[in-house]
């Protein structure tokens, strides 16, 4: 960065922690809310999963193209921008009237993450020698970790005592602070490093990602939608393959897709995406299943939920310390166990309707996390040449976005699937959610909840597997070395 010998890398790493506490804190907040949104704005069950799987998937389609842009325009202008466009787009989600509206401005929410997040690793990741790097984006993450264990609690209350509307007035004001540390500090734009790439490329990706998403969002929501989902899904696979041989071989490429010659930070982008995909559950059905299963109140969940969130800001700096020391495959291994005894032990808890049991499985899922996507995500950034780091991180983003995204339709399908083997009744998930509100019926929905947890540890499973794969310390020098 051109402004590193004049700016102090810690005022540098502060400022760039608004952009990732925003995400996290929202990530949270909406999750609580959703039953709430959804009796209020009178969405159905697809509309209300629209509205958490249409941001994860345009981020997916978007966050590699948004490190470009940043590694183009430069990061801070990036940063700023982004930082200013997701505040915007917060406060007309709590104007929202309808579902169209409110997953339109989700919509933009995720363009402006896709801007903002990769050029603020990248200003991370150039202001500090790579030595360091495991200690300094422990508290890179750290930070923002402080308003992912605080969310569910923020948002239960915001939503119990003033209405879901003001969950997302947060944001804007973390965007504000965040923008005016920048020019507090005398941040200056760099000078970027522009590469021209087609322009249909971008269309391409989106386009790719988008059906394979929708396709499989449908597919989730409706089994018997299947007729016309599987060709979008048919469709997007083959636009998205086609994608990807064109940047491969193509002398300008949007995605410079070589990087990935690296094995490693080719298994760290997989690593992160499969993480992702195991974890996505909880954001969605956790507060489901502790509002409606166990009949919390909003506030009440948020509490409950402090179990998987709570863990992260501390075991984030021990992660951070353990790949300074040992490299990425011990803590990753490690955390990969972890999650995925913890899935099994919440799995359980869940079937039998033990808070303590699940609170245990989530206190193991949390201390677990950290140990995978730190350590994954540091390596990743840190292999990456300097002039393409908003690149990488975009790149690494897309993987963990469309892990998400994937993730989403996957368990909506599962508990939709294990719904109806557990207690047959209406098709398609507005009648497995009808079965929900119904008191008599409700133990059998915890149930098919429980069994999508539980099946989700298969994902956990291949993250063990490529934990595996990762090298230690010493095989990791001796790699850089080589190369």
């Amino acid at each position: 960065m051109s402004s590193a010998p004049r700016v102090s890398p810690w005022l540098v790493l502060v400022a760039a922690t608004g952009s990732l506490s925003m995400v996290m804190l929202d990530s949270t907040v909406v999750g609580v809310a959703l039953p709430s949104i959804q009796q209020d704005l009178g969405l159905t069950t697809s509309e209300r999963g629209w509205i958490v799987s249409s941001y994860l998937l345009a981020m997916a389609a978007l966050m590699a193209l948004g490190g470009r842009t940043g590694d183009r325009i430069g990061h801070v202008l990036a940063f700023r921008t982004g930082l200013l466009g997701f505040g915007v787009a917060s406060v007309m989600c709590g104007l929202s009237e309808g579902p169209a509206t409110i997953i339109s401005w989700r919509v933009m929410q995720a363009v402006c993450v896709a801007l903002m997040q990769p050029a603020a690793t990248a200003m991370v990741v150039s202001s500090f020698p790579r030595e360091r790097l495991g200690r300094v984006m422990a508290v890179y993450i750290g930070i923002p970790l402080l308003f992912l264990a605080g969310g569910p609690v923020l948002g239960g209350a915001i939503t119990e005592w003033a209405g879901w509307r003001w969950i997302f007035l947060p944001n804007a004001l973390i965007a504000l602070a965040a923008i005016a540390m920048t020019f507090g500090i005398g941040l200056r734009n760099d000078p970027g490093h522009p590469r021209a790439f087609h322009p249909f490329a971008p269309v391409l990706l989106v386009f790719s990602l988008s059906a394979l998403g929708i396709g499989l969002q449908e597919l989730g929501d409706d089994f018997g939608s299947a007729i016309w989902s599987a060709p979008l899904m048919v469709g997007g696979a083959v636009a998205f393959l086609a994608f990807l041989w064109w940047q491969y071989r193509s002398p300008r490429p949007l995605l410079a897709l070589t990087v990935f010659h690296d094995r490693v930070l080719l298994r760290d982008a997989l690593l992160i995406a499969f993480a992702q995909l195991a974890l996505v559950g909880q954001g969605i059905f956790g507060p489901i299943y502790l509002q409606v299963v166990m009949g919390m109140s909003p506030l009440d969940s948020g509490l409950a939920a402090l179990p998987l969130v709570a863990p992260n800001v501390i075991v984030i700096h021990f992660a951070g310390r353990a790949y300074d020391r040992w490299g990425g495959r011990a803590p990753v291994l490690g955390g990969a166990m972890t999650v995925l005894v913890g899935l099994l032990v919440e799995s359980a808890g869940m079937w039998i309707v033990d808070y303590t049991i699940i609170a245990i499985g989530m206190g193991l899922i949390g201390c677990g996390i950290p140990f995978i996507l730190n350590p994954s995500n540091t390596d990743g950034m840190a292999r990456a040449p300097a002039d393409k780091r908003a690149e990488v991180s975009g790149l690494l983003q897309t993987g963990r976005q469309f892990g998400s995204a994937f993730g989403i339709t996957t368990v909506i399908a599962s508990v939709h699937l294990w719904s109806s083997i557990l207690q047959p009744g209406d098709a398609g998930a507005a009648g497995m959610m009808d079965r929900l509100r119904d008191g008599d019926q409700t133990l059998a929905v915890g149930h098919a909840i429980s069994l999508t947890f539980g099946t989700q540890a298969l994902a956990a499973l291949i993250v063990v597997w490529l934990a595996l794969g990762l090298p230690s310390r010493d095989g990791a020098t001796s790699s850089q070395a080589s190369a």
